[in-house]
């Protein structure tokens, strides 16, 4: 049995250095990959050439390829498709994925879902979990649990990674809906379908929790976006620096 399903879904953005946090670490996995036939490149020290920056390339078959040096399990290059609610662009991707994993998700013990412009802060810390490794649990960037907290109160979760067994995965996340069309005034107060807000409703109405990797500290993804990457350098996300709890009651 092969040790890890690795599942990158959702534009391509800055997969090329992002990836490079990933492989070295791990050799006994095998990828699976949605995304755009198009994507923006959001980092000005891009090694596309200079009319790219910040700007938009396709993605084929031989640009994946070309970065991660072996044939995928699954791969799903997509013209885009405009959505209502820009949230849905990941749900799909994510439904995509785990479509694909099903048939094969028994040679699998585990399967980690993220996204291409996500890296690993410090590889060395983050694969220490398959030291010990978990249980059926679903584990996450950051933790959900079901305590109501005071309101009105803004809830979210990073959608960096998740992982778990290729079953729990599944029956986890192909369940996520769609989301609905927000007012501008909800969007700008995170009361509307936000997608980081989506997520964390979903996961307690649902009964699901998420849980920080172990021993890991505040090792977590890194979200490498265009706020993140503006002149080659790291910025800082609200999700970053330590894991966020999210606590709600149902609705």
């Amino acid at each position: 049995m092969k040790k890890l399903a690795l599942l990158f879904g959702g534009e391509f953005r800055n997969f090329s250095q992002c990836f490079q946090t990933w492989e070295p670490m791990r050799k006994d996995y095998d990828i699976f990959l949605s995304t755009w036939s198009i994507s923006n490149w959001y980092s000005d020290n891009s090694p596309y050439p200079p009319q790219h920056n910040n700007r938009t390339f396709d993605v084929t078959e031989e640009t994946v390829l070309s970065i991660v040096g072996k044939p995928l399990k699954y791969l799903n290059i997509e013209k885009p498709i405009n959505f209502s609610h820009r949230g849905n662009k990941q749900i799909y991707h994510w439904h995509r994925l785990l479509t694909a994993l099903i048939n094969v998700q028994y040679e699998y013990e585990y399967a980690l879902i993220t996204r291409p412009d996500a890296s690993i802060v410090n590889p060395l810390e983050f694969w220490k979990i398959f030291d010990n490794p978990p249980s059926d649990k679903l584990f996450g960037a950051s933790e959900v649990i079901g305590t109501p907290p005071p309101k009105p109160y803004p809830i979210t979760i990073a959608d960096w990674f998740f992982l778990s067994t290729p079953t729990n995965l599944i029956n986890i996340l192909l369940s996520v809906p769609y989301m609905k069309v927000c007012t501008p005034y909800e969007a700008e107060r995170l009361l509307g379908d936000n997608f980081h807000t989506h997520l964390a409703y979903y996961f307690v109405n649902n009964n699901h929790y998420v849980y920080n990797i172990p021993n890991s500290g505040n090792v977590i993804v890194d979200s490498l976006d265009k706020k993140m990457l503006r002149n080659g350098e790291r910025g800082h996300d609200p999700f970053a620096g330590s894991p966020q709890q999210t606590t709600l009651d149902k609705l």
